[in-house]
C-alpha cells in the first residue's frame, strides 16, 4: 500500500465518520424537535386542562360567595339570639305569673269548696234534724189525739 492509498482511505475513513455522525446529529436534533413538539403538545393539553379546572374552582369559588350572600352575619344572628332570648325569658315570667294566679285562684276555690262542704254538712244535719222534729211533732199528735182523726 502506498502513501497515497493510505491518505486516500484515512480521507474516506474520516469522511465516513463526519457523514456518520452528522447522521447521528441529524437523528438527534430530529428526535429533539419531534420531542419538543410533544411536550408542546402536552403543555398545551395540560394548560387546557388546568384552565378548565380552573375555571371550575373559579365558579364554585362564585357559587360560594353568592351563598355566603345568603348567611346571617355573626352580629345579626347574635342580635336575634338575644331577642329570641327577651321573648323566652318575657314569655316564661308571663307563664309563672299566671301559674302563680291560677295557684292562689285554686287555694280560693278550694278553701271556698271546704266551707260549702262544711255548710252543706250542717244544713243536712239541721234538715234531718228538722225532719226528726217534724216525725216527733206528727207522732206526739197522733199519740195524744188518742187515735182519732184530725
Amino acid at each position: 500500500m502506498s502513501n497515497g492509498e493510505v491518505l486516500v482511505s484515512l480521507r474516506d475513513l474520516i469522511e465516513a465518520k463526519i457523514s456518520e455522525n452528522s447522521r447521528r446529529i441529524d437523528t438527534i436534533i430530529d428526535t429533539s424537535r419531534e420531542q419538543r413538539q410533544v411536550d408542546r403538545d402536552a403543555l398545551a393539553i395540560a394548560t387546557a386542562a388546568l384552565e378548565k379546572r380552573l375555571d371550575g374552582l373559579n365558579e364554585f369559588r362564585a357559587q360560594l360567595g353568592d351563598q355566603a350572600k345568603s348567611f346571617v352575619t355573626r352580629e345579626l344572628h347574635d342580635a336575634l339570639a338575644a331577642e329570641v332570648e327577651r321573648r323566652v325569658a318575657s314569655a316564661q315570667a308571663d307563664v309563672d305569673r299566671r301559674f302563680e294566679i291560677d295557684r292562689q285562684a285554686i287555694s280560693i276555690l278550694q278553701a271556698e269548696n271546704s266551707r260549702l262542704q262544711g255548710a252543706l254538712a250542717i244544713a243536712r244535719f239541721v234538715g234531718f234534724g228538722g225532719f226528726l222534729t217534724a216525725l216527733g211533732s206528727i207522732v206526739w199528735i197522733i199519740i195524744n189525739s188518742g187515735g182519732k182523726p184530725l
